[in-house]
């Protein structure tokens, strides 16, 4: 039984209805049949009997259906079954759902549902949910309502519309249009002028829901808004009302570029004769962006008249237009379409000519195999292009690999490189054996294929590089396939890098891979290395080394990093600064106690390679060696590493009288550099040796 609150409601909509001068609504009685079921609502029938299960039984069905179904687009399909019952079963469950805990996009499916179902119950649910703060709910309860034939419901809609929350008011407007009631349209253009932009879209998009002729002053003073989108929406709006309306679709179209596209869109979702006419006719523009949507518009609409027009553009010197007529063939399996494909995927214009070499390849016919295979066979823009969609066609493979190979053998340059890249792309068992063929052969393009080689996982990948690893000499190809195997931890891969690494043409590369592989016999492998007598092998270990550090192998880095050798020794502090820094830091450490100022000036500058906190301890005893050298050197790094304590230091040196000129050059320069107070409090004295290199002598202490 409603509420005083909903009786309340009724009064005051149906005033507002008589204000509005709406057209009387029918009175529904309580008593009114059930509305006539849609196909969907005979899914349960009765097992074992040809006739449908009586009402009560399909509805008890699709309860249980309800029940067990698992996401939004399952429930709403039974929900729009249950809604066509119309009994007492199939109502309560419509209702129960909008009281569940369901989302608002599956209550909003049960209120749309509950319009097609007459009585109390449906319209008092419906009601309710009119005053949701669920926008989504709230708009689905309006459309549901503005569909029923009682006065209740229209007028709630009517009373919304006239309400003072804006956002409502639009909604409810918006519902009335698609409900087709008169006045509708009047009500959208009182809301118009003060509507947001986004509002302007959905009440002009509504007008042409209408089939009012009122909407069309509406649509007409909105067709040169500012807004983009709000002009699309006229065109949109003008396109579905027809008739009169549909100079403001031809301005739009006249007007070009976005207006245009959304006119055009706008007669393509529109199967009208009017709007077929005018997509054939725009197929016609000389404008090509206009033609070539035309065309792409017409795209679901059949029939001889569109056909002649497309056939008309399939040689046409645009490669867009050209492209869009072809794409009308072509999922039709029209004959016509190889030609003009084949025509359209040698064009300079990339983007087309890659879209017409697809749809050549979806034509599943042999003429369009065998157009794809002259193409990629012959030197041409098409030719890498066919080359890929021949991979992907069926029966096209084994052809574009075979093609590929002897692009590679036998053609050279860039086109031999384009064979490459398809077979490096290609994941099959015959692409795996062309790369090994190629690689084996040597060429400029073998070290490609061996890195393409290692990029594939699979069992005839690893055995190729094996072998490629194992051949001796200088080539390339062998070095790029003994770089592949690192990090395969295949014992294969391992034992044939311990072969390369005692080949001085392999070393370098082998070393690096056993590094990146890890493992007992690459460990020992490596430390052999650090160990050896020749000081290019312990080079060639510590680049090994850097980056790639085995845990095991960081005490041989520090023992390489103070190796006499002064190439070793670098390249094993490189390595060890990034794998162990505090074994870095007692490398830079223990350098500052030798007797050689050439290897103390080395030790600061190691330093200044290492973290500016962890290097500054040595650093600034640096600053208190006797050799000028070393001191300039620390006065550098110290630049970088600031601090007070670096200021101090370098502000020490600068006043010294015992300070020869170049030292304290050098630190004038590195606090000028760093800045800070110690640079602002002896500005003048810093400007005197950066500029002359002679400052009056300020020594002592500041």
């Amino acid at each position: 039984m409603r509420t005083s609150v909903w009786k309340a409601t009724t009064a005051v909509a149906l005033g507002l209805a008589g204000l509005l001068a709406f057209r009387p609504l029918r009175a529904q009685s309580q008593a009114a049949p059930a509305p006539a079921a849609s196909p969907v609502a005979t899914v349960a029938a009765t097992p074992g009997q040809g006739a449908p299960a009586p009402q009560a039984s399909r509805s008890d069905a699709l309860v249980a259906r309800l029940a067990a179904t698992r996401g939004a687009d399952d429930a709403c399909e039974v929900l729009d079954s249950l809604g066509w019952q119309g009994d007492a079963t199939a109502t309560a469950a419509l209702v129960e759902t909008l009281g569940a805990r369901a989302t608002s996009t599956v209550k909003a499916c049960a209120l749309s549902a509950l319009g097609h179902v007459p009585g109390d119950a449906a319209t008092d649910a419906l009601l309710e949910a009119s005053h949701s703060p669920q926008a989504v709910v709230r708009d689905a309860a309006l459309a549901a309502m503005a569909t029923r034939d009682d006065e209740m419901s229209r007028a709630t809609v009517v009373a919304v519309a006239r309400s003072s929350d804006v956002a409502a008011r639009v909604s409810a407007a918006v519902a009335l249009a698609g409900a087709r009631v008169p006045g509708a349209a009047t009500l959208i253009d009182e809301l118009l002028p003060t509507a947001t932009t986004a509002q302007q879209q959905r009440l002009l998009a509504s007008l042409g829901q209408t089939g009012d002729p009122a909407a069309l002053p509406a649509l007409a003073r909105y067709a040169l808004a500012p807004s983009s989108e709000v002009r699309s929406a006229v065109v949109g709006a003008a396109a579905r009302a027809g008739g009169a309306a549909l100079p403001l679709v031809d301005d739009a179209i006249r007007r070009g570029g976005d207006d245009a596209d959304a006119a055009l869109a706008a007669l393509g979702g529109v199967d009208t004769p009017d709007a077929r006419g005018r997509l054939i006719q725009a197929a016609d523009d000389p404008r090509p962006p206009v033609a070539a949507k035309a065309l792409e518009e017409l795209a679901p609409f059949d029939g001889e008249d569109v056909r002649a027009a497309v056939v008309m553009h399939v040689g046409s010197p645009h490669a867009a237009v050209a492209t869009a007529a072809a794409r009308w063939l072509a999922v039709r399996g029209d004959g016509a379409a190889v030609a003009s494909l084949v025509e359209a995927s040698q064009r300079t214009d990339s983007s087309s000519a890659d879209e017409a070499m697809s749809l050549l390849g979806g034509l599943d016919s042999q003429a369009a195999l065998s157009a794809m295979i002259s193409l990629a066979s012959r030197p041409g823009v098409a030719r890498e292009r066919a080359l890929r969609e021949l991979v992907g066609t069926p029966g096209g493979g084994e052809q574009a690999r075979a093609i590929a190979l002897r692009m590679m053998r036998d053609e050279g340059g860039s086109v031999a490189s384009t064979g490459l890249n398809l077979l490096s792309g290609d994941a099959s068992p015959q692409a795996t054996q062309a790369l090994a063929e190629v690689a084996r052969g040597g060429g400029p393009l073998a070290n490609d294929a061996a890195t393409a080689l290692g990029t594939r996982k699979d069992e005839a990948s690893l055995a190729a590089l094996v072998e490629l690893a194992r051949t001796g000499g200088v080539d390339s190809a062998r070095n790029a396939a003994i770089t592949s195997l690192g990090g395969t931890h295949d014992p294969r891969a391992v034992r044939v890098l311990v072969d390369a690494a005692s080949d001085p043409l392999a070393r370098d590369a082998a070393l690096a891979s056993l590094a990146r592989t890890g493992g007992p016999d690459a460990e020992r492998a490596l430390a052999h290395a650090a160990e050896s007598g020749n000081a290019e092998e312990r080079a060639a270990v510590a680049r090994a080394l850097t980056g790639e550090t085995p845990a095991a192998m960081v005490p041989r880095l520090a023992t390489l990093a103070r190796d006499p050798d002064a190439n070793v020794s670098d390249a094993a502090f490189q390595a060890l600064r990034t794998a162990a820094p505090q074994d870095a830091l007692a490398v830079a450490t223990e350098g500052m106690r030798s007797a050689d100022p050439a290897a103390r000036a080395a030790s600061v500058a190691r330093a200044g390679e290492l973290d500016a906190e962890v290097a500054r301890p040595v650093l600034l005893q640096a600053m208190h060696d006797r050799d000028p050298d070393v001191v300039t050197a620390a006065a550098g790094q110290l630049a970088n590493a600031g601090g007070a304590d670096a200021q101090q230091a370098l502000l020490d040196v600068l006043t010294a009288s015992s300070s020869n000129d170049d030292v304290r050059r050098a630190a004038a320069e590195a606090l000028q550099s760093m800045g800070g107070a110690a640079a602002r409090d002896h500005a003048d004295l810093i400007a005197k040796w950066v500029d002359t290199g002679e400052g009056d002598d300020e020594s002592g202490s500041p």
